[in-house]
């Protein structure tokens, strides 16, 4: 089926609704909430169109309504959801958010958000399930790197991933608690390639196995508590009381 853009939007709105999700916000670049019916495209509802083109992840309907994408785990890089390099995804102060829910079934680090360029270049960056221990982490390069790990293993249950980033240093949550933090740095992700979901380098085996949902970028560091009443108003979508 051919959908319109008036009629993306009127989807979008009517899902955003149903499910209580509100209007994105202001300094909002990147908000996916998931077309109904799926297709091989996943809509950007911010201002900007960063439309992802979808490869291999399939739909997945929760039992709340809301859709996700599903990722296999398996191949090098045969699902993944690519967002393009518009400048509006890679903010100098900004917040990655990311519903997920792993498999759990670890043969490599397992990615949720990436954009990285062969090597080790200014900006690389990566949000993954770490194949070493199981925890989320999120990784910087900048003439170094650093890492903001969480305090456990993950498990298969949904969790809300935000990470934050820029002159006020790194932070993790996790279900809107705070991980871990670095000291205050002038470190963010930079277009190398593309932003992508559920993969790093098409040539690299590190996709995601289980499900991911509600991406969404932020041109500012959200603060903690911001980012706990994003949990607080989504988890009845996930089952994560």
């Amino acid at each position: 089926m051919n959908w319109s853009a008036g009629k993306i939007g009127t989807i979008n709105q009517r899902s955003a609704r149903a499910n209580g999700l509100s209007i994105p916000p202001i300094g909002c670049g990147l908000h996916l909430l998931g077309l109904p019916g799926g297709g091989n495209k996943i809509y950007d509802r911010s201002p900007y169109g960063n439309i992802g083109t979808i490869t291999g992840a399939t739909w997945v309907r929760l039992p709340s309504g809301l859709w996700c994408l599903s990722f296999d785990g398996g191949g090098a890089g045969d699902d993944k959801v690519n967002l393009g390099s518009d400048a509006s995804l890679f903010p100098d102060d900004g917040t990655w958010l990311i519903w997920a829910k792993s498999a759990f079934a670890l043969a490599a680090n397992e990615i949720l958000f990436s954009t990285d360029a062969a090597g080790n270049n200014e900006g690389d960056a990566f949000l993954s399930v770490s194949v070493a221990d199981g925890k989320y982490r999120f990784f910087l390069y900048n003439t170094g790197n650093k890492n903001v790990y969480s305090d456990a293993p993950t498990d298969t249950n949904w969790h809300l991933i935000g990470v934050t980033f820029g002159s006020g240093g790194m932070k993790m949550c996790v279900d809107g608690v705070l991980q871990a933090s670095t000291d205050p740095s002038t470190m963010s992700p930079k277009a190398n390639q593309d932003l992508m979901l559920g993969a790093y380098r098409p040539a690299v085996a590190m996709v995601f196995d289980g499900y991911l949902a509600l991406p969404r970028i932020y041109n500012r560091a959200l603060s903690v508590l911001e980012i706990q009443n994003h949990f607080n108003r989504e988890k009845h979508l996930f089952g994560a009381w």
